[in-house]
Protein backbone atom coordinates (compact mmCIF):
# COMPACT_ATOMS: atom_id res chain seq x y z
CA UNK A 1 0.00 0.00 0.00
CA UNK A 2 1.42 3.36 -0.98
CA UNK A 3 1.79 6.36 1.34
CA UNK A 4 -0.78 8.20 -0.74
CA UNK A 5 -3.37 5.45 -0.22
CA UNK A 6 -2.75 5.47 3.54
CA UNK A 7 -3.09 9.28 3.63
CA UNK A 8 -6.39 9.15 1.72
CA UNK A 9 -7.78 6.49 4.06
CA UNK A 10 -6.80 8.56 7.12
CA UNK A 11 -8.32 11.73 5.70
CA UNK A 12 -11.58 10.00 4.78
CA UNK A 13 -11.82 8.24 8.15
CA UNK A 14 -11.66 11.53 10.04
CA UNK A 15 -8.40 10.99 11.92
CA UNK A 16 -7.41 14.70 11.52
CA UNK A 17 -10.36 15.53 13.77
CA UNK A 18 -8.37 14.04 16.65
CA UNK A 19 -6.30 17.20 16.94
CA UNK A 20 -8.99 19.10 18.89
CA UNK A 21 -10.04 18.63 22.52
CA UNK A 22 -12.24 15.70 23.50
CA UNK A 23 -16.00 15.89 23.43
CA UNK A 24 -16.68 13.13 25.96
CA UNK A 25 -20.07 12.97 27.63
CA UNK A 26 -20.08 12.52 31.40
CA UNK A 27 -22.58 9.70 32.05
CA UNK A 28 -22.99 6.78 29.64
CA UNK A 29 -24.88 3.50 29.96
CA UNK A 30 -24.96 0.60 27.53
CA UNK A 31 -23.73 -2.90 26.85
CA UNK A 32 -20.12 -3.99 26.57
CA UNK A 33 -18.07 -7.11 26.05
CA UNK A 34 -14.40 -8.02 26.21
CA UNK A 35 -11.86 -10.17 27.99
CA UNK A 36 -10.36 -7.28 29.97
CA UNK A 37 -13.52 -5.21 30.49
CA UNK A 38 -15.84 -8.13 31.22
CA UNK A 39 -19.30 -8.24 29.67
CA UNK A 40 -22.83 -7.14 30.39
CA UNK A 41 -24.49 -3.90 31.37
CA UNK A 42 -21.88 -1.16 31.18
CA UNK A 43 -21.60 2.22 32.88
CA UNK A 44 -18.95 4.70 31.76
CA UNK A 45 -18.11 7.97 33.52
CA UNK A 46 -15.81 10.69 32.14
CA UNK A 47 -14.23 13.39 34.29
CA UNK A 48 -13.43 16.89 32.91
CA UNK A 49 -9.71 15.99 32.98
CA UNK A 50 -10.22 13.41 30.15
CA UNK A 51 -9.85 10.53 32.61
CA UNK A 52 -12.69 8.07 33.06
CA UNK A 53 -13.73 4.64 34.22
CA UNK A 54 -15.98 1.87 32.98
CA UNK A 55 -17.78 -0.86 34.94
CA UNK A 56 -19.29 -3.94 33.24
CA UNK A 57 -21.53 -6.33 35.16
CA UNK A 58 -23.55 -9.41 34.19
CA UNK A 59 -25.04 -11.93 36.63
CA UNK A 60 -26.72 -15.11 35.40
CA UNK A 61 -28.53 -17.87 37.28
CA UNK A 62 -30.51 -20.83 35.98
CA UNK A 63 -31.83 -23.88 37.84
CA UNK A 64 -33.77 -26.84 36.49
CA UNK A 65 -34.60 -30.28 37.81
CA UNK A 66 -31.27 -31.66 36.56
CA UNK A 67 -28.90 -28.69 36.58
CA UNK A 68 -27.88 -25.43 38.17
CA UNK A 69 -25.72 -22.75 36.56
CA UNK A 70 -24.32 -19.55 38.06
CA UNK A 71 -22.22 -17.08 36.11
CA UNK A 72 -20.90 -13.65 37.05
CA UNK A 73 -18.82 -11.24 34.97
CA UNK A 74 -17.45 -8.10 36.62
CA UNK A 75 -14.95 -5.70 35.06
CA UNK A 76 -13.40 -2.37 36.03
CA UNK A 77 -11.46 -0.32 33.48
CA UNK A 78 -9.57 2.97 33.67
CA UNK A 79 -9.75 5.20 30.58
CA UNK A 80 -7.76 8.18 29.26
CA UNK A 81 -8.47 10.32 26.21
CA UNK A 82 -5.20 10.69 24.28
CA UNK A 83 -6.58 12.87 21.48
CA UNK A 84 -10.13 13.85 20.84
CA UNK A 85 -12.80 15.87 19.11
CA UNK A 86 -16.57 16.18 19.29
CA UNK A 87 -17.08 12.98 17.28
CA UNK A 88 -13.93 10.82 17.65
CA UNK A 89 -11.64 10.05 20.58
CA UNK A 90 -8.42 8.08 20.60
CA UNK A 91 -8.26 6.50 24.04
CA UNK A 92 -6.03 4.29 26.15
CA UNK A 93 -7.36 1.77 28.64
CA UNK A 94 -6.16 -0.54 31.41
CA UNK A 95 -8.42 -2.81 33.37
CA UNK A 96 -9.25 -6.10 35.03
CA UNK A 97 -12.16 -8.51 35.12
CA UNK A 98 -13.35 -11.56 37.00
CA UNK A 99 -15.43 -14.29 35.38
CA UNK A 100 -16.94 -16.81 37.79
CA UNK A 101 -18.67 -19.91 36.43
CA UNK A 102 -20.36 -22.66 38.48
CA UNK A 103 -22.16 -25.66 36.95
CA UNK A 104 -23.88 -28.55 38.68
CA UNK A 105 -25.78 -31.13 36.75
CA UNK A 106 -27.11 -34.65 37.16
CA UNK A 107 -26.71 -37.29 34.49
CA UNK A 108 -30.08 -38.77 33.80
CA UNK A 109 -29.38 -41.14 30.93
CA UNK A 110 -25.84 -42.58 30.92
CA UNK A 111 -25.16 -42.59 34.66
CA UNK A 112 -28.49 -42.16 36.43
CA UNK A 113 -28.17 -40.10 39.59
CA UNK A 114 -24.49 -39.16 39.19
CA UNK A 115 -23.98 -35.48 40.04
CA UNK A 116 -21.15 -33.45 38.51
CA UNK A 117 -20.03 -30.06 39.83
CA UNK A 118 -17.51 -27.69 38.21
CA UNK A 119 -16.28 -24.26 39.23
CA UNK A 120 -13.95 -21.99 37.28
CA UNK A 121 -12.77 -18.46 38.04
CA UNK A 122 -10.80 -16.46 35.49
CA UNK A 123 -8.92 -13.26 36.36
CA UNK A 124 -7.89 -11.08 33.42
CA UNK A 125 -5.70 -7.97 33.32
CA UNK A 126 -4.77 -5.91 30.27
CA UNK A 127 -4.82 -2.72 28.30
CA UNK A 128 -4.11 -0.93 25.04
CA UNK A 129 -5.46 1.72 22.66
CA UNK A 130 -8.93 2.20 21.27
CA UNK A 131 -11.36 4.66 19.80
CA UNK A 132 -14.75 6.10 20.58
CA UNK A 133 -17.12 7.28 17.81
CA UNK A 134 -20.02 9.50 18.85
CA UNK A 135 -23.17 10.55 17.05
CA UNK A 136 -26.04 12.32 18.77
CA UNK A 137 -26.34 10.59 22.21
CA UNK A 138 -24.87 7.30 20.96
CA UNK A 139 -21.29 6.15 21.27
CA UNK A 140 -19.56 3.13 19.71
CA UNK A 141 -16.35 2.03 21.39
CA UNK A 142 -13.72 -0.45 20.21
CA UNK A 143 -10.45 -1.20 22.02
CA UNK A 144 -7.68 -3.72 21.48
CA UNK A 145 -4.52 -4.64 23.31
CA UNK A 146 -2.79 -7.34 25.31
CA UNK A 147 -4.21 -9.39 28.16
CA UNK A 148 -2.89 -11.73 30.82
CA UNK A 149 -5.35 -14.17 32.35
CA UNK A 150 -5.23 -16.95 34.89
CA UNK A 151 -7.87 -19.54 35.66
CA UNK A 152 -8.71 -21.84 38.56
CA UNK A 153 -6.30 -24.45 37.20
CA UNK A 154 -3.41 -21.92 37.50
CA UNK A 155 -2.81 -21.76 33.74
CA UNK A 156 -1.56 -18.33 32.66
CA UNK A 157 -2.42 -17.05 29.18
CA UNK A 158 -0.97 -14.02 27.38
CA UNK A 159 -2.99 -13.05 24.30
CA UNK A 160 -4.21 -10.16 22.22
CA UNK A 161 -7.66 -8.92 23.16
CA UNK A 162 -10.58 -6.97 21.80
CA UNK A 163 -13.22 -5.01 23.67
CA UNK A 164 -16.35 -3.32 22.34
CA UNK A 165 -19.32 -1.41 23.69
CA UNK A 166 -22.33 0.62 22.64
CA UNK A 167 -23.45 3.50 24.90
CA UNK A 168 -26.21 6.02 25.32
CA UNK A 169 -25.18 9.34 26.86
CA UNK A 170 -27.46 11.21 29.28
CA UNK A 171 -25.70 14.57 28.76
Amino acid sequence: MTKFTVAVILIISGVPALAAGSGTKTHNIGIGAGYVTGYGISYRHWFPSDWGFQVNFAPYYDKTEYSEERNLSLGLTGLRVIRGSETVNLIGYAGASILYDYDRYTYNYEYPGEEVETTNTRYTFGGGPGFDLRFWHLSFNAMFGVRVSTESNDEVHIDITGETALYYSFD
